[in-house]
Parts: structure tokens; C-alpha cells; sequence
């Protein structure tokens, strides 16, 4: 059979995430759906001033997520927002790179949006800023070769995502 629309092509999919695992939610359960469904993936958003609160894993929550996976089965995507989104628009890689050692987050979402607590304009509102962000951002990619980065692109996100893609 010929399709007929581009919507007909299938899709495919790596996994599917489902955001905002927190201190409500047993470790061990997220476990247990991962180890039937590998392809879930868990998010947890990051914003320090948030930590514990619905949809923002507390410190000691963390600590029992990442002995539950131990293994590294589990699928986890860390959600930066403020101010950890400041802390790798300045190169600083040392939040990121304790959850994947000691946790087992494979992912980063950069939530650089003012909805996400980031001042863009103070960030990366020039040009001058917006090439530095974007070398910051480059040098924690090859920091940390291993941890895949994804950036929410959007008009507000636009002189990051330009000139990574620009670059490319």
C-alpha cells in the first residue's frame, strides 16, 4: 500500500520520558517499570531553590535513586533549570558530572528560558555572550563525551541553538 501523507511514515521512537520523578515516587518503583520498559525514560528537573519540592528530587532521594541504579539500567535525563543551567553556560561541569557518576543520568535537558529561572538577556542577550555560552557549552560536551546534552529550541533559545547548529 502507498502512503498517501508524510503523517503515515512511521515513527521512530528511542524511548519516551516522563518528567518530574521525585521524593513522591519510590526509586525502586521506577526501577521496576524500567527493568519491564527500557525504553522509559525518567526526568528529573533541577533548580536548586526547588530541591524536594513536587517534581524536583530532593538530595537524599538522589542518593537512593542512584543506588537503585546501581546498574545502570535505568533511563535518566536531568533537567537543568536554574541555576544549574548558569553554572554550564559558564563551563562549570561538576554538578552534571556527579549524577552521571554517582546517580547514572545519561542526559541533560538545558532549560535556558526565563520560565526555568535563567536571566537570558543577562546570559546570552549579546552576541558576545551568546559565542560565550556557546564555548562553555562546547567545552562541557567534550568534558563529558559520554553524557548526551539536548537544548530546548525556541525563539528565546535561539542565540544558543543558532550558533551550535551553525557550527556543526
Amino acid at each position: 500500500m502507498k502512503r498517501k501523507h508524510s503523517s503515515d511514515k512511521p515513527i521512530n521512537l528511542r524511548f519516551i520520558g516522563f518528567c518530574g520523578a521525585d521524593d513522591s515516587v519510590e526509586p525502586g518503583l521506577l526501577a521496576a517499570v524500567s527493568a519491564t520498559h527500557p525504553w522509559v525514560e525518567w526526568g528529573v528537573l533541577f533548580r536548586e531553590a526547588k530541591e524536594g519540592l513536587p517534581r524536583y528530587g530532593s538530595p537524599a532521594w538522589l542518593e537512593k535513586l542512584g543506588a537503585v541504579n546501581a546498574n545502570r539500567t535505568m533511563r535518566l535525563a536531568g533537567h537543568l533549570c536554574y541555576p544549574r543551567v548558569d553554572e554550564l553556560l559558564r563551563g562549570e561541569t561538576a554538578f552534571v558530572k556527579k549524577l552521571h557518576d554517582e546517580v547514572g543520568f545519561q542526559r541533560f535537558q538545558i532549560n535556558a528560558t526565563a520560565a526555568n529561572g535563567t536571566d537570558t538577556p543577562a546570559m546570552f542577550g549579546t552576541d558576545a555572550a551568546a559565542e560565550q555560552c556557546v564555548a562553555a557549552l562546547r567545552s562541557a560536551c567534550a568534558k563529558l563525551p559520554h553524557v548526551e546534552f539536548i537544548l530546548q529550541r525556541n525563539k528565546e533559545t535561539r542565540p544558543l541553538w543558532e550558533r551550535l547548529v551553525d557550527s556543526m
